[in-house]
């Protein structure tokens, strides 16, 4: 056996020590039974998974007490970063789209990490001279992977932020970022561990104590993660999959209750307030959000946000017809639309002209009026 060097042993074993006690905490980490929770603890799964392949790749270097650079290390870690990050995209698809990962394309990718894992051992047993040809291969193989992890990611990501927008009253780039923030680290992670066990010694060993770091934030935003932003997503998953199936309006709700207590909300303008969650909106006024939803569906035929947007500019028109001289900012915080440049582009969707064309064309209107109704008068006195 090889000697190799002290703090290459201390650093490996920190990291073992790292990914195997973070392997248990993830196990150990309680979320609800709840239906709504079932893909949370798949992904839970995913992880354990992921710590305990990476946790026993650095026993294996401990036991056989050889450096990063030689053929058998070389193998098991293109190995073990394949499952690694075939286990990591299954944890952020699955974050953000419940039931995207199914057993073919799992298979598939146990297929591709098998071929390359295959070639590689024959090399190391069979091909010894030509083994660094053949595991550059295999580490374009790899690397092919995660480019593809990466594809199918970032679009179920996009399709998961406009579907929560389009569901809830709250913008959810924020909510989500540390999934994507993580998956840049995976993809950092996994791309480096392609080139990890060429690298000097030294340099090896410090990224095997970066990447402990890594998995043990991972595990502590994971945690922060069942407490919020999880139930979002899976909920808003559920409530989109269950959008077609027929509702009883007589057992779900009451149209009239409803109709009553939104028009007092709408006297009262509650709808220039900002950051109104449609869930807590629906809960006001005493429905669920099925209900609500169902009422704005069936009587207006768009979404309670939409219907709320609609009600703003309404309120900017009036505004700009009685006060025509208010700045246009004053008059977007006034109705509740954050910035200016948000306020003309929703202004002009709906009423198909700019904020100043309207206000133009107010004022023409009561000149013309003012002219008429002297003319009137006129006519009137003769």
């Amino acid at each position: 056996m090889i000697e190799i060097p002290n703090f290459h042993y201390i650093a490996n074993s920190i990291a073992m020590f790292s990914f195997l006690t973070s392997a248990i905490l993830m196990t150990l980490i309680h979320s609800p039974k709840a239906p709504i929770w079932k893909y949370l603890r798949r992904c839970k799964m995913y992880l354990s998974l992921v710590f305990l392949v990476v946790g026993l790749s650095c026993c294996k270097t401990l036991f056989l007490q050889l450096p990063p650079s030689t053929d058998i290390i070389v193998t098991s870690t293109l190995i073990s970063a394949g499952i690694q990050s075939m286990l990591f995209a299954c944890t952020g698809i699955t974050f953000v789209n419940p039931v995207w990962i199914g057993r073919r394309w799992v298979w598939i990718n146990i297929a591709c990490i098998a071929a390359y894992a295959t070639l590689l051992i024959l090399g190391l047993l069979l091909w010894r001279k030509h083994f660094m040809p053949i595991a550059i291969v295999a580490c374009i193989a790899y690397l092919s992977l995660i480019v593809s992890y990466q594809s199918i990611f970032y679009s179920e990501y996009n399709k998961c932020v406009n579907n929560t927008d389009s569901k809830t009253d709250e913008y959810s780039e924020s909510r989500y970022a540390w999934i994507k923030h993580f998956f840049i680290a995976v993809t950092i992670l996994g791309v480096t561990a392609a080139i990890a066990p060429f690298m000097p010694t030294v340099i090896y060993d410090i990224w095997m104590l970066l990447a402990a770091f890594f998995y043990s934030y991972v595990v502590i935003s994971f945690v922060n993660y069942c407490g919020g932003t999880a139930h979002l997503v899976h909920k808003v998953y559920e409530s989109g999959n269950n959008s077609n199936s027929n509702v009883d309006v007589k057992k779900v709700m009451d149209f009239e209750k409803l109709e009553a207590n939104l028009q007092k909300w709408v006297e009262e303008r509650g709808f220039v307030k900002n950051d109104l969650v449609s869930e807590k909106f629906a809960q006001s006024l005493g429905v669920s959000i099925t209900t609500l939803r169902a009422y704005f569906s069936q009587k207006y035929q768009m979404d309670f946000r939409q219907w709320r947007t609609n009600l703003r500019i309404e309120y900017a028109c009036s505004i700009l017809r009685e006060h025509p001289e208010y700045s246009y900012d004053a008059i977007a915080e006034m109705v509740g639309i954050g910035d200016r440049s948000n306020f003309t582009r929703t202004f002009k969707k709906i009423t198909g002209i700019t904020p100043k064309e309207y206000a133009q064309k107010s004022q023409d209107a009561c000149i013309g009026e003012e002219v008429h109704s002297s003319e009137n008068q006129i006519e009137h006195s003769k």
